[in-house]
Formats: C-alpha cells, structure tokens, sequence
C-alpha cells in the first residue's frame, strides 16, 4: 500500500531542475512589494490499467522587495499552491493566491486566502527572503536568476570539477 502512495508523495516534492537553457520570466509588470507565479508544468493525473498516479505541477514565485528581486520554487495543483506541512513533501492545503503581504506590520510572503482557518494558516508565513517566520514549516526553496532590464532568467548553477 505504501508502494502506490509513494508516486503521489514524491511528486509533490519541488521543481528538480530548471531547464538547462534557463527559464526567461517578464518581470516588466511587477511592481514593488509584489509578487507574480509563473507556472512551468502543469499538474497532471496519470492513469493506466493498474493504476493511477499524480504528478504535481512546476511553479515559480518571483517577488518584488523594495530593492531586490527573489525566484523561489514552489509546486502546484491545478493552478494553487501546494503549501507544506513540516516541509516541501508533505502538503497541508492548497493556495489559490500566494502573494506579498503584510503580517505583524512586515512585508511577507503568504496566503491571500481570506477563507482558510487560522490552524492551517498560521505558519504559511515567509519572510520576503524566503525565511518561515513560524516554527514548524520549511524555508522558500531560492532559485538562482540573472535579472536583465525587464527580465529574469532562473537557471541551474553548473558544478565545476577540478
């Protein structure tokens, strides 16, 4: 039983690797304080004769601080975020808007979800570097990106060996 679990639980494990090319995200419409989701793949139900398995979608979240741009990666299902439990793998709920906010008078990332309980919620806060501010969830996973006038590209840093 265990075995036919595993598929759906490592597929909500976050984006692997972004293409080795580079992923190019327009960035001309974000404004200070903000964030965007750019969905890469998808969230797809795969069947066949003997079983069915889930695989979670691609997704990254570009924020706009004050003076600085963050990439982090995050996985999806049809469309929301899926949010961790006590870490990116486990999923606690789904966030149809993740977004920048303010929570205790600081800018953050969180739900913008008005209708979620307070015991879901309570630890889907970051700081906008990517930090959990409660006690219990993981950190943002930070993609590496170059920012080129109205664009940023997410890549793959390459291993160098000597």
């Amino acid at each position: 039983m265990l075995g036919s679990a595993y598929p759906f639980i490592a597929s909500m494990a976050p984006i692997e690797r972004i293409p080795s090319n580079g992923f190019e995200i327009d960035i001309s419409d974000l404004s200070v304080n903000n964030s965007k989701l750019i969905i890469m793949q998808e969230s797809k139900k795969i069947e066949s004769l003997s079983s069915t398995s889930w695989v979670s979608g691609k997704s990254l979240l570009v924020v706009r601080g004050d003076k600085d741009y963050y990439l982090y990666r995050l996985p999806i299902w049809e469309g929301k975020v899926i949010m961790p439990w006590h870490f990116w793998g486990q999923h606690e709920g789904y966030c149809p808007d993740i977004q920048v906010g303010t929570y205790n008078g600081t800018k953050v990332i969180k739900c913008g979800t008005p209708n979620y309980s307070e015991f879901l919620t309570k630890q889907w806060y970051w700081s906008i570097v990517g930090k959990n501010l409660g006690n219990e969830l993981p950190n943002l996973q930070s993609v590496h990106f170059i920012k080129s006038g109205d664009k940023i590209i997410a890549y793959e840093p390459t291993t160098q060996h000597r």
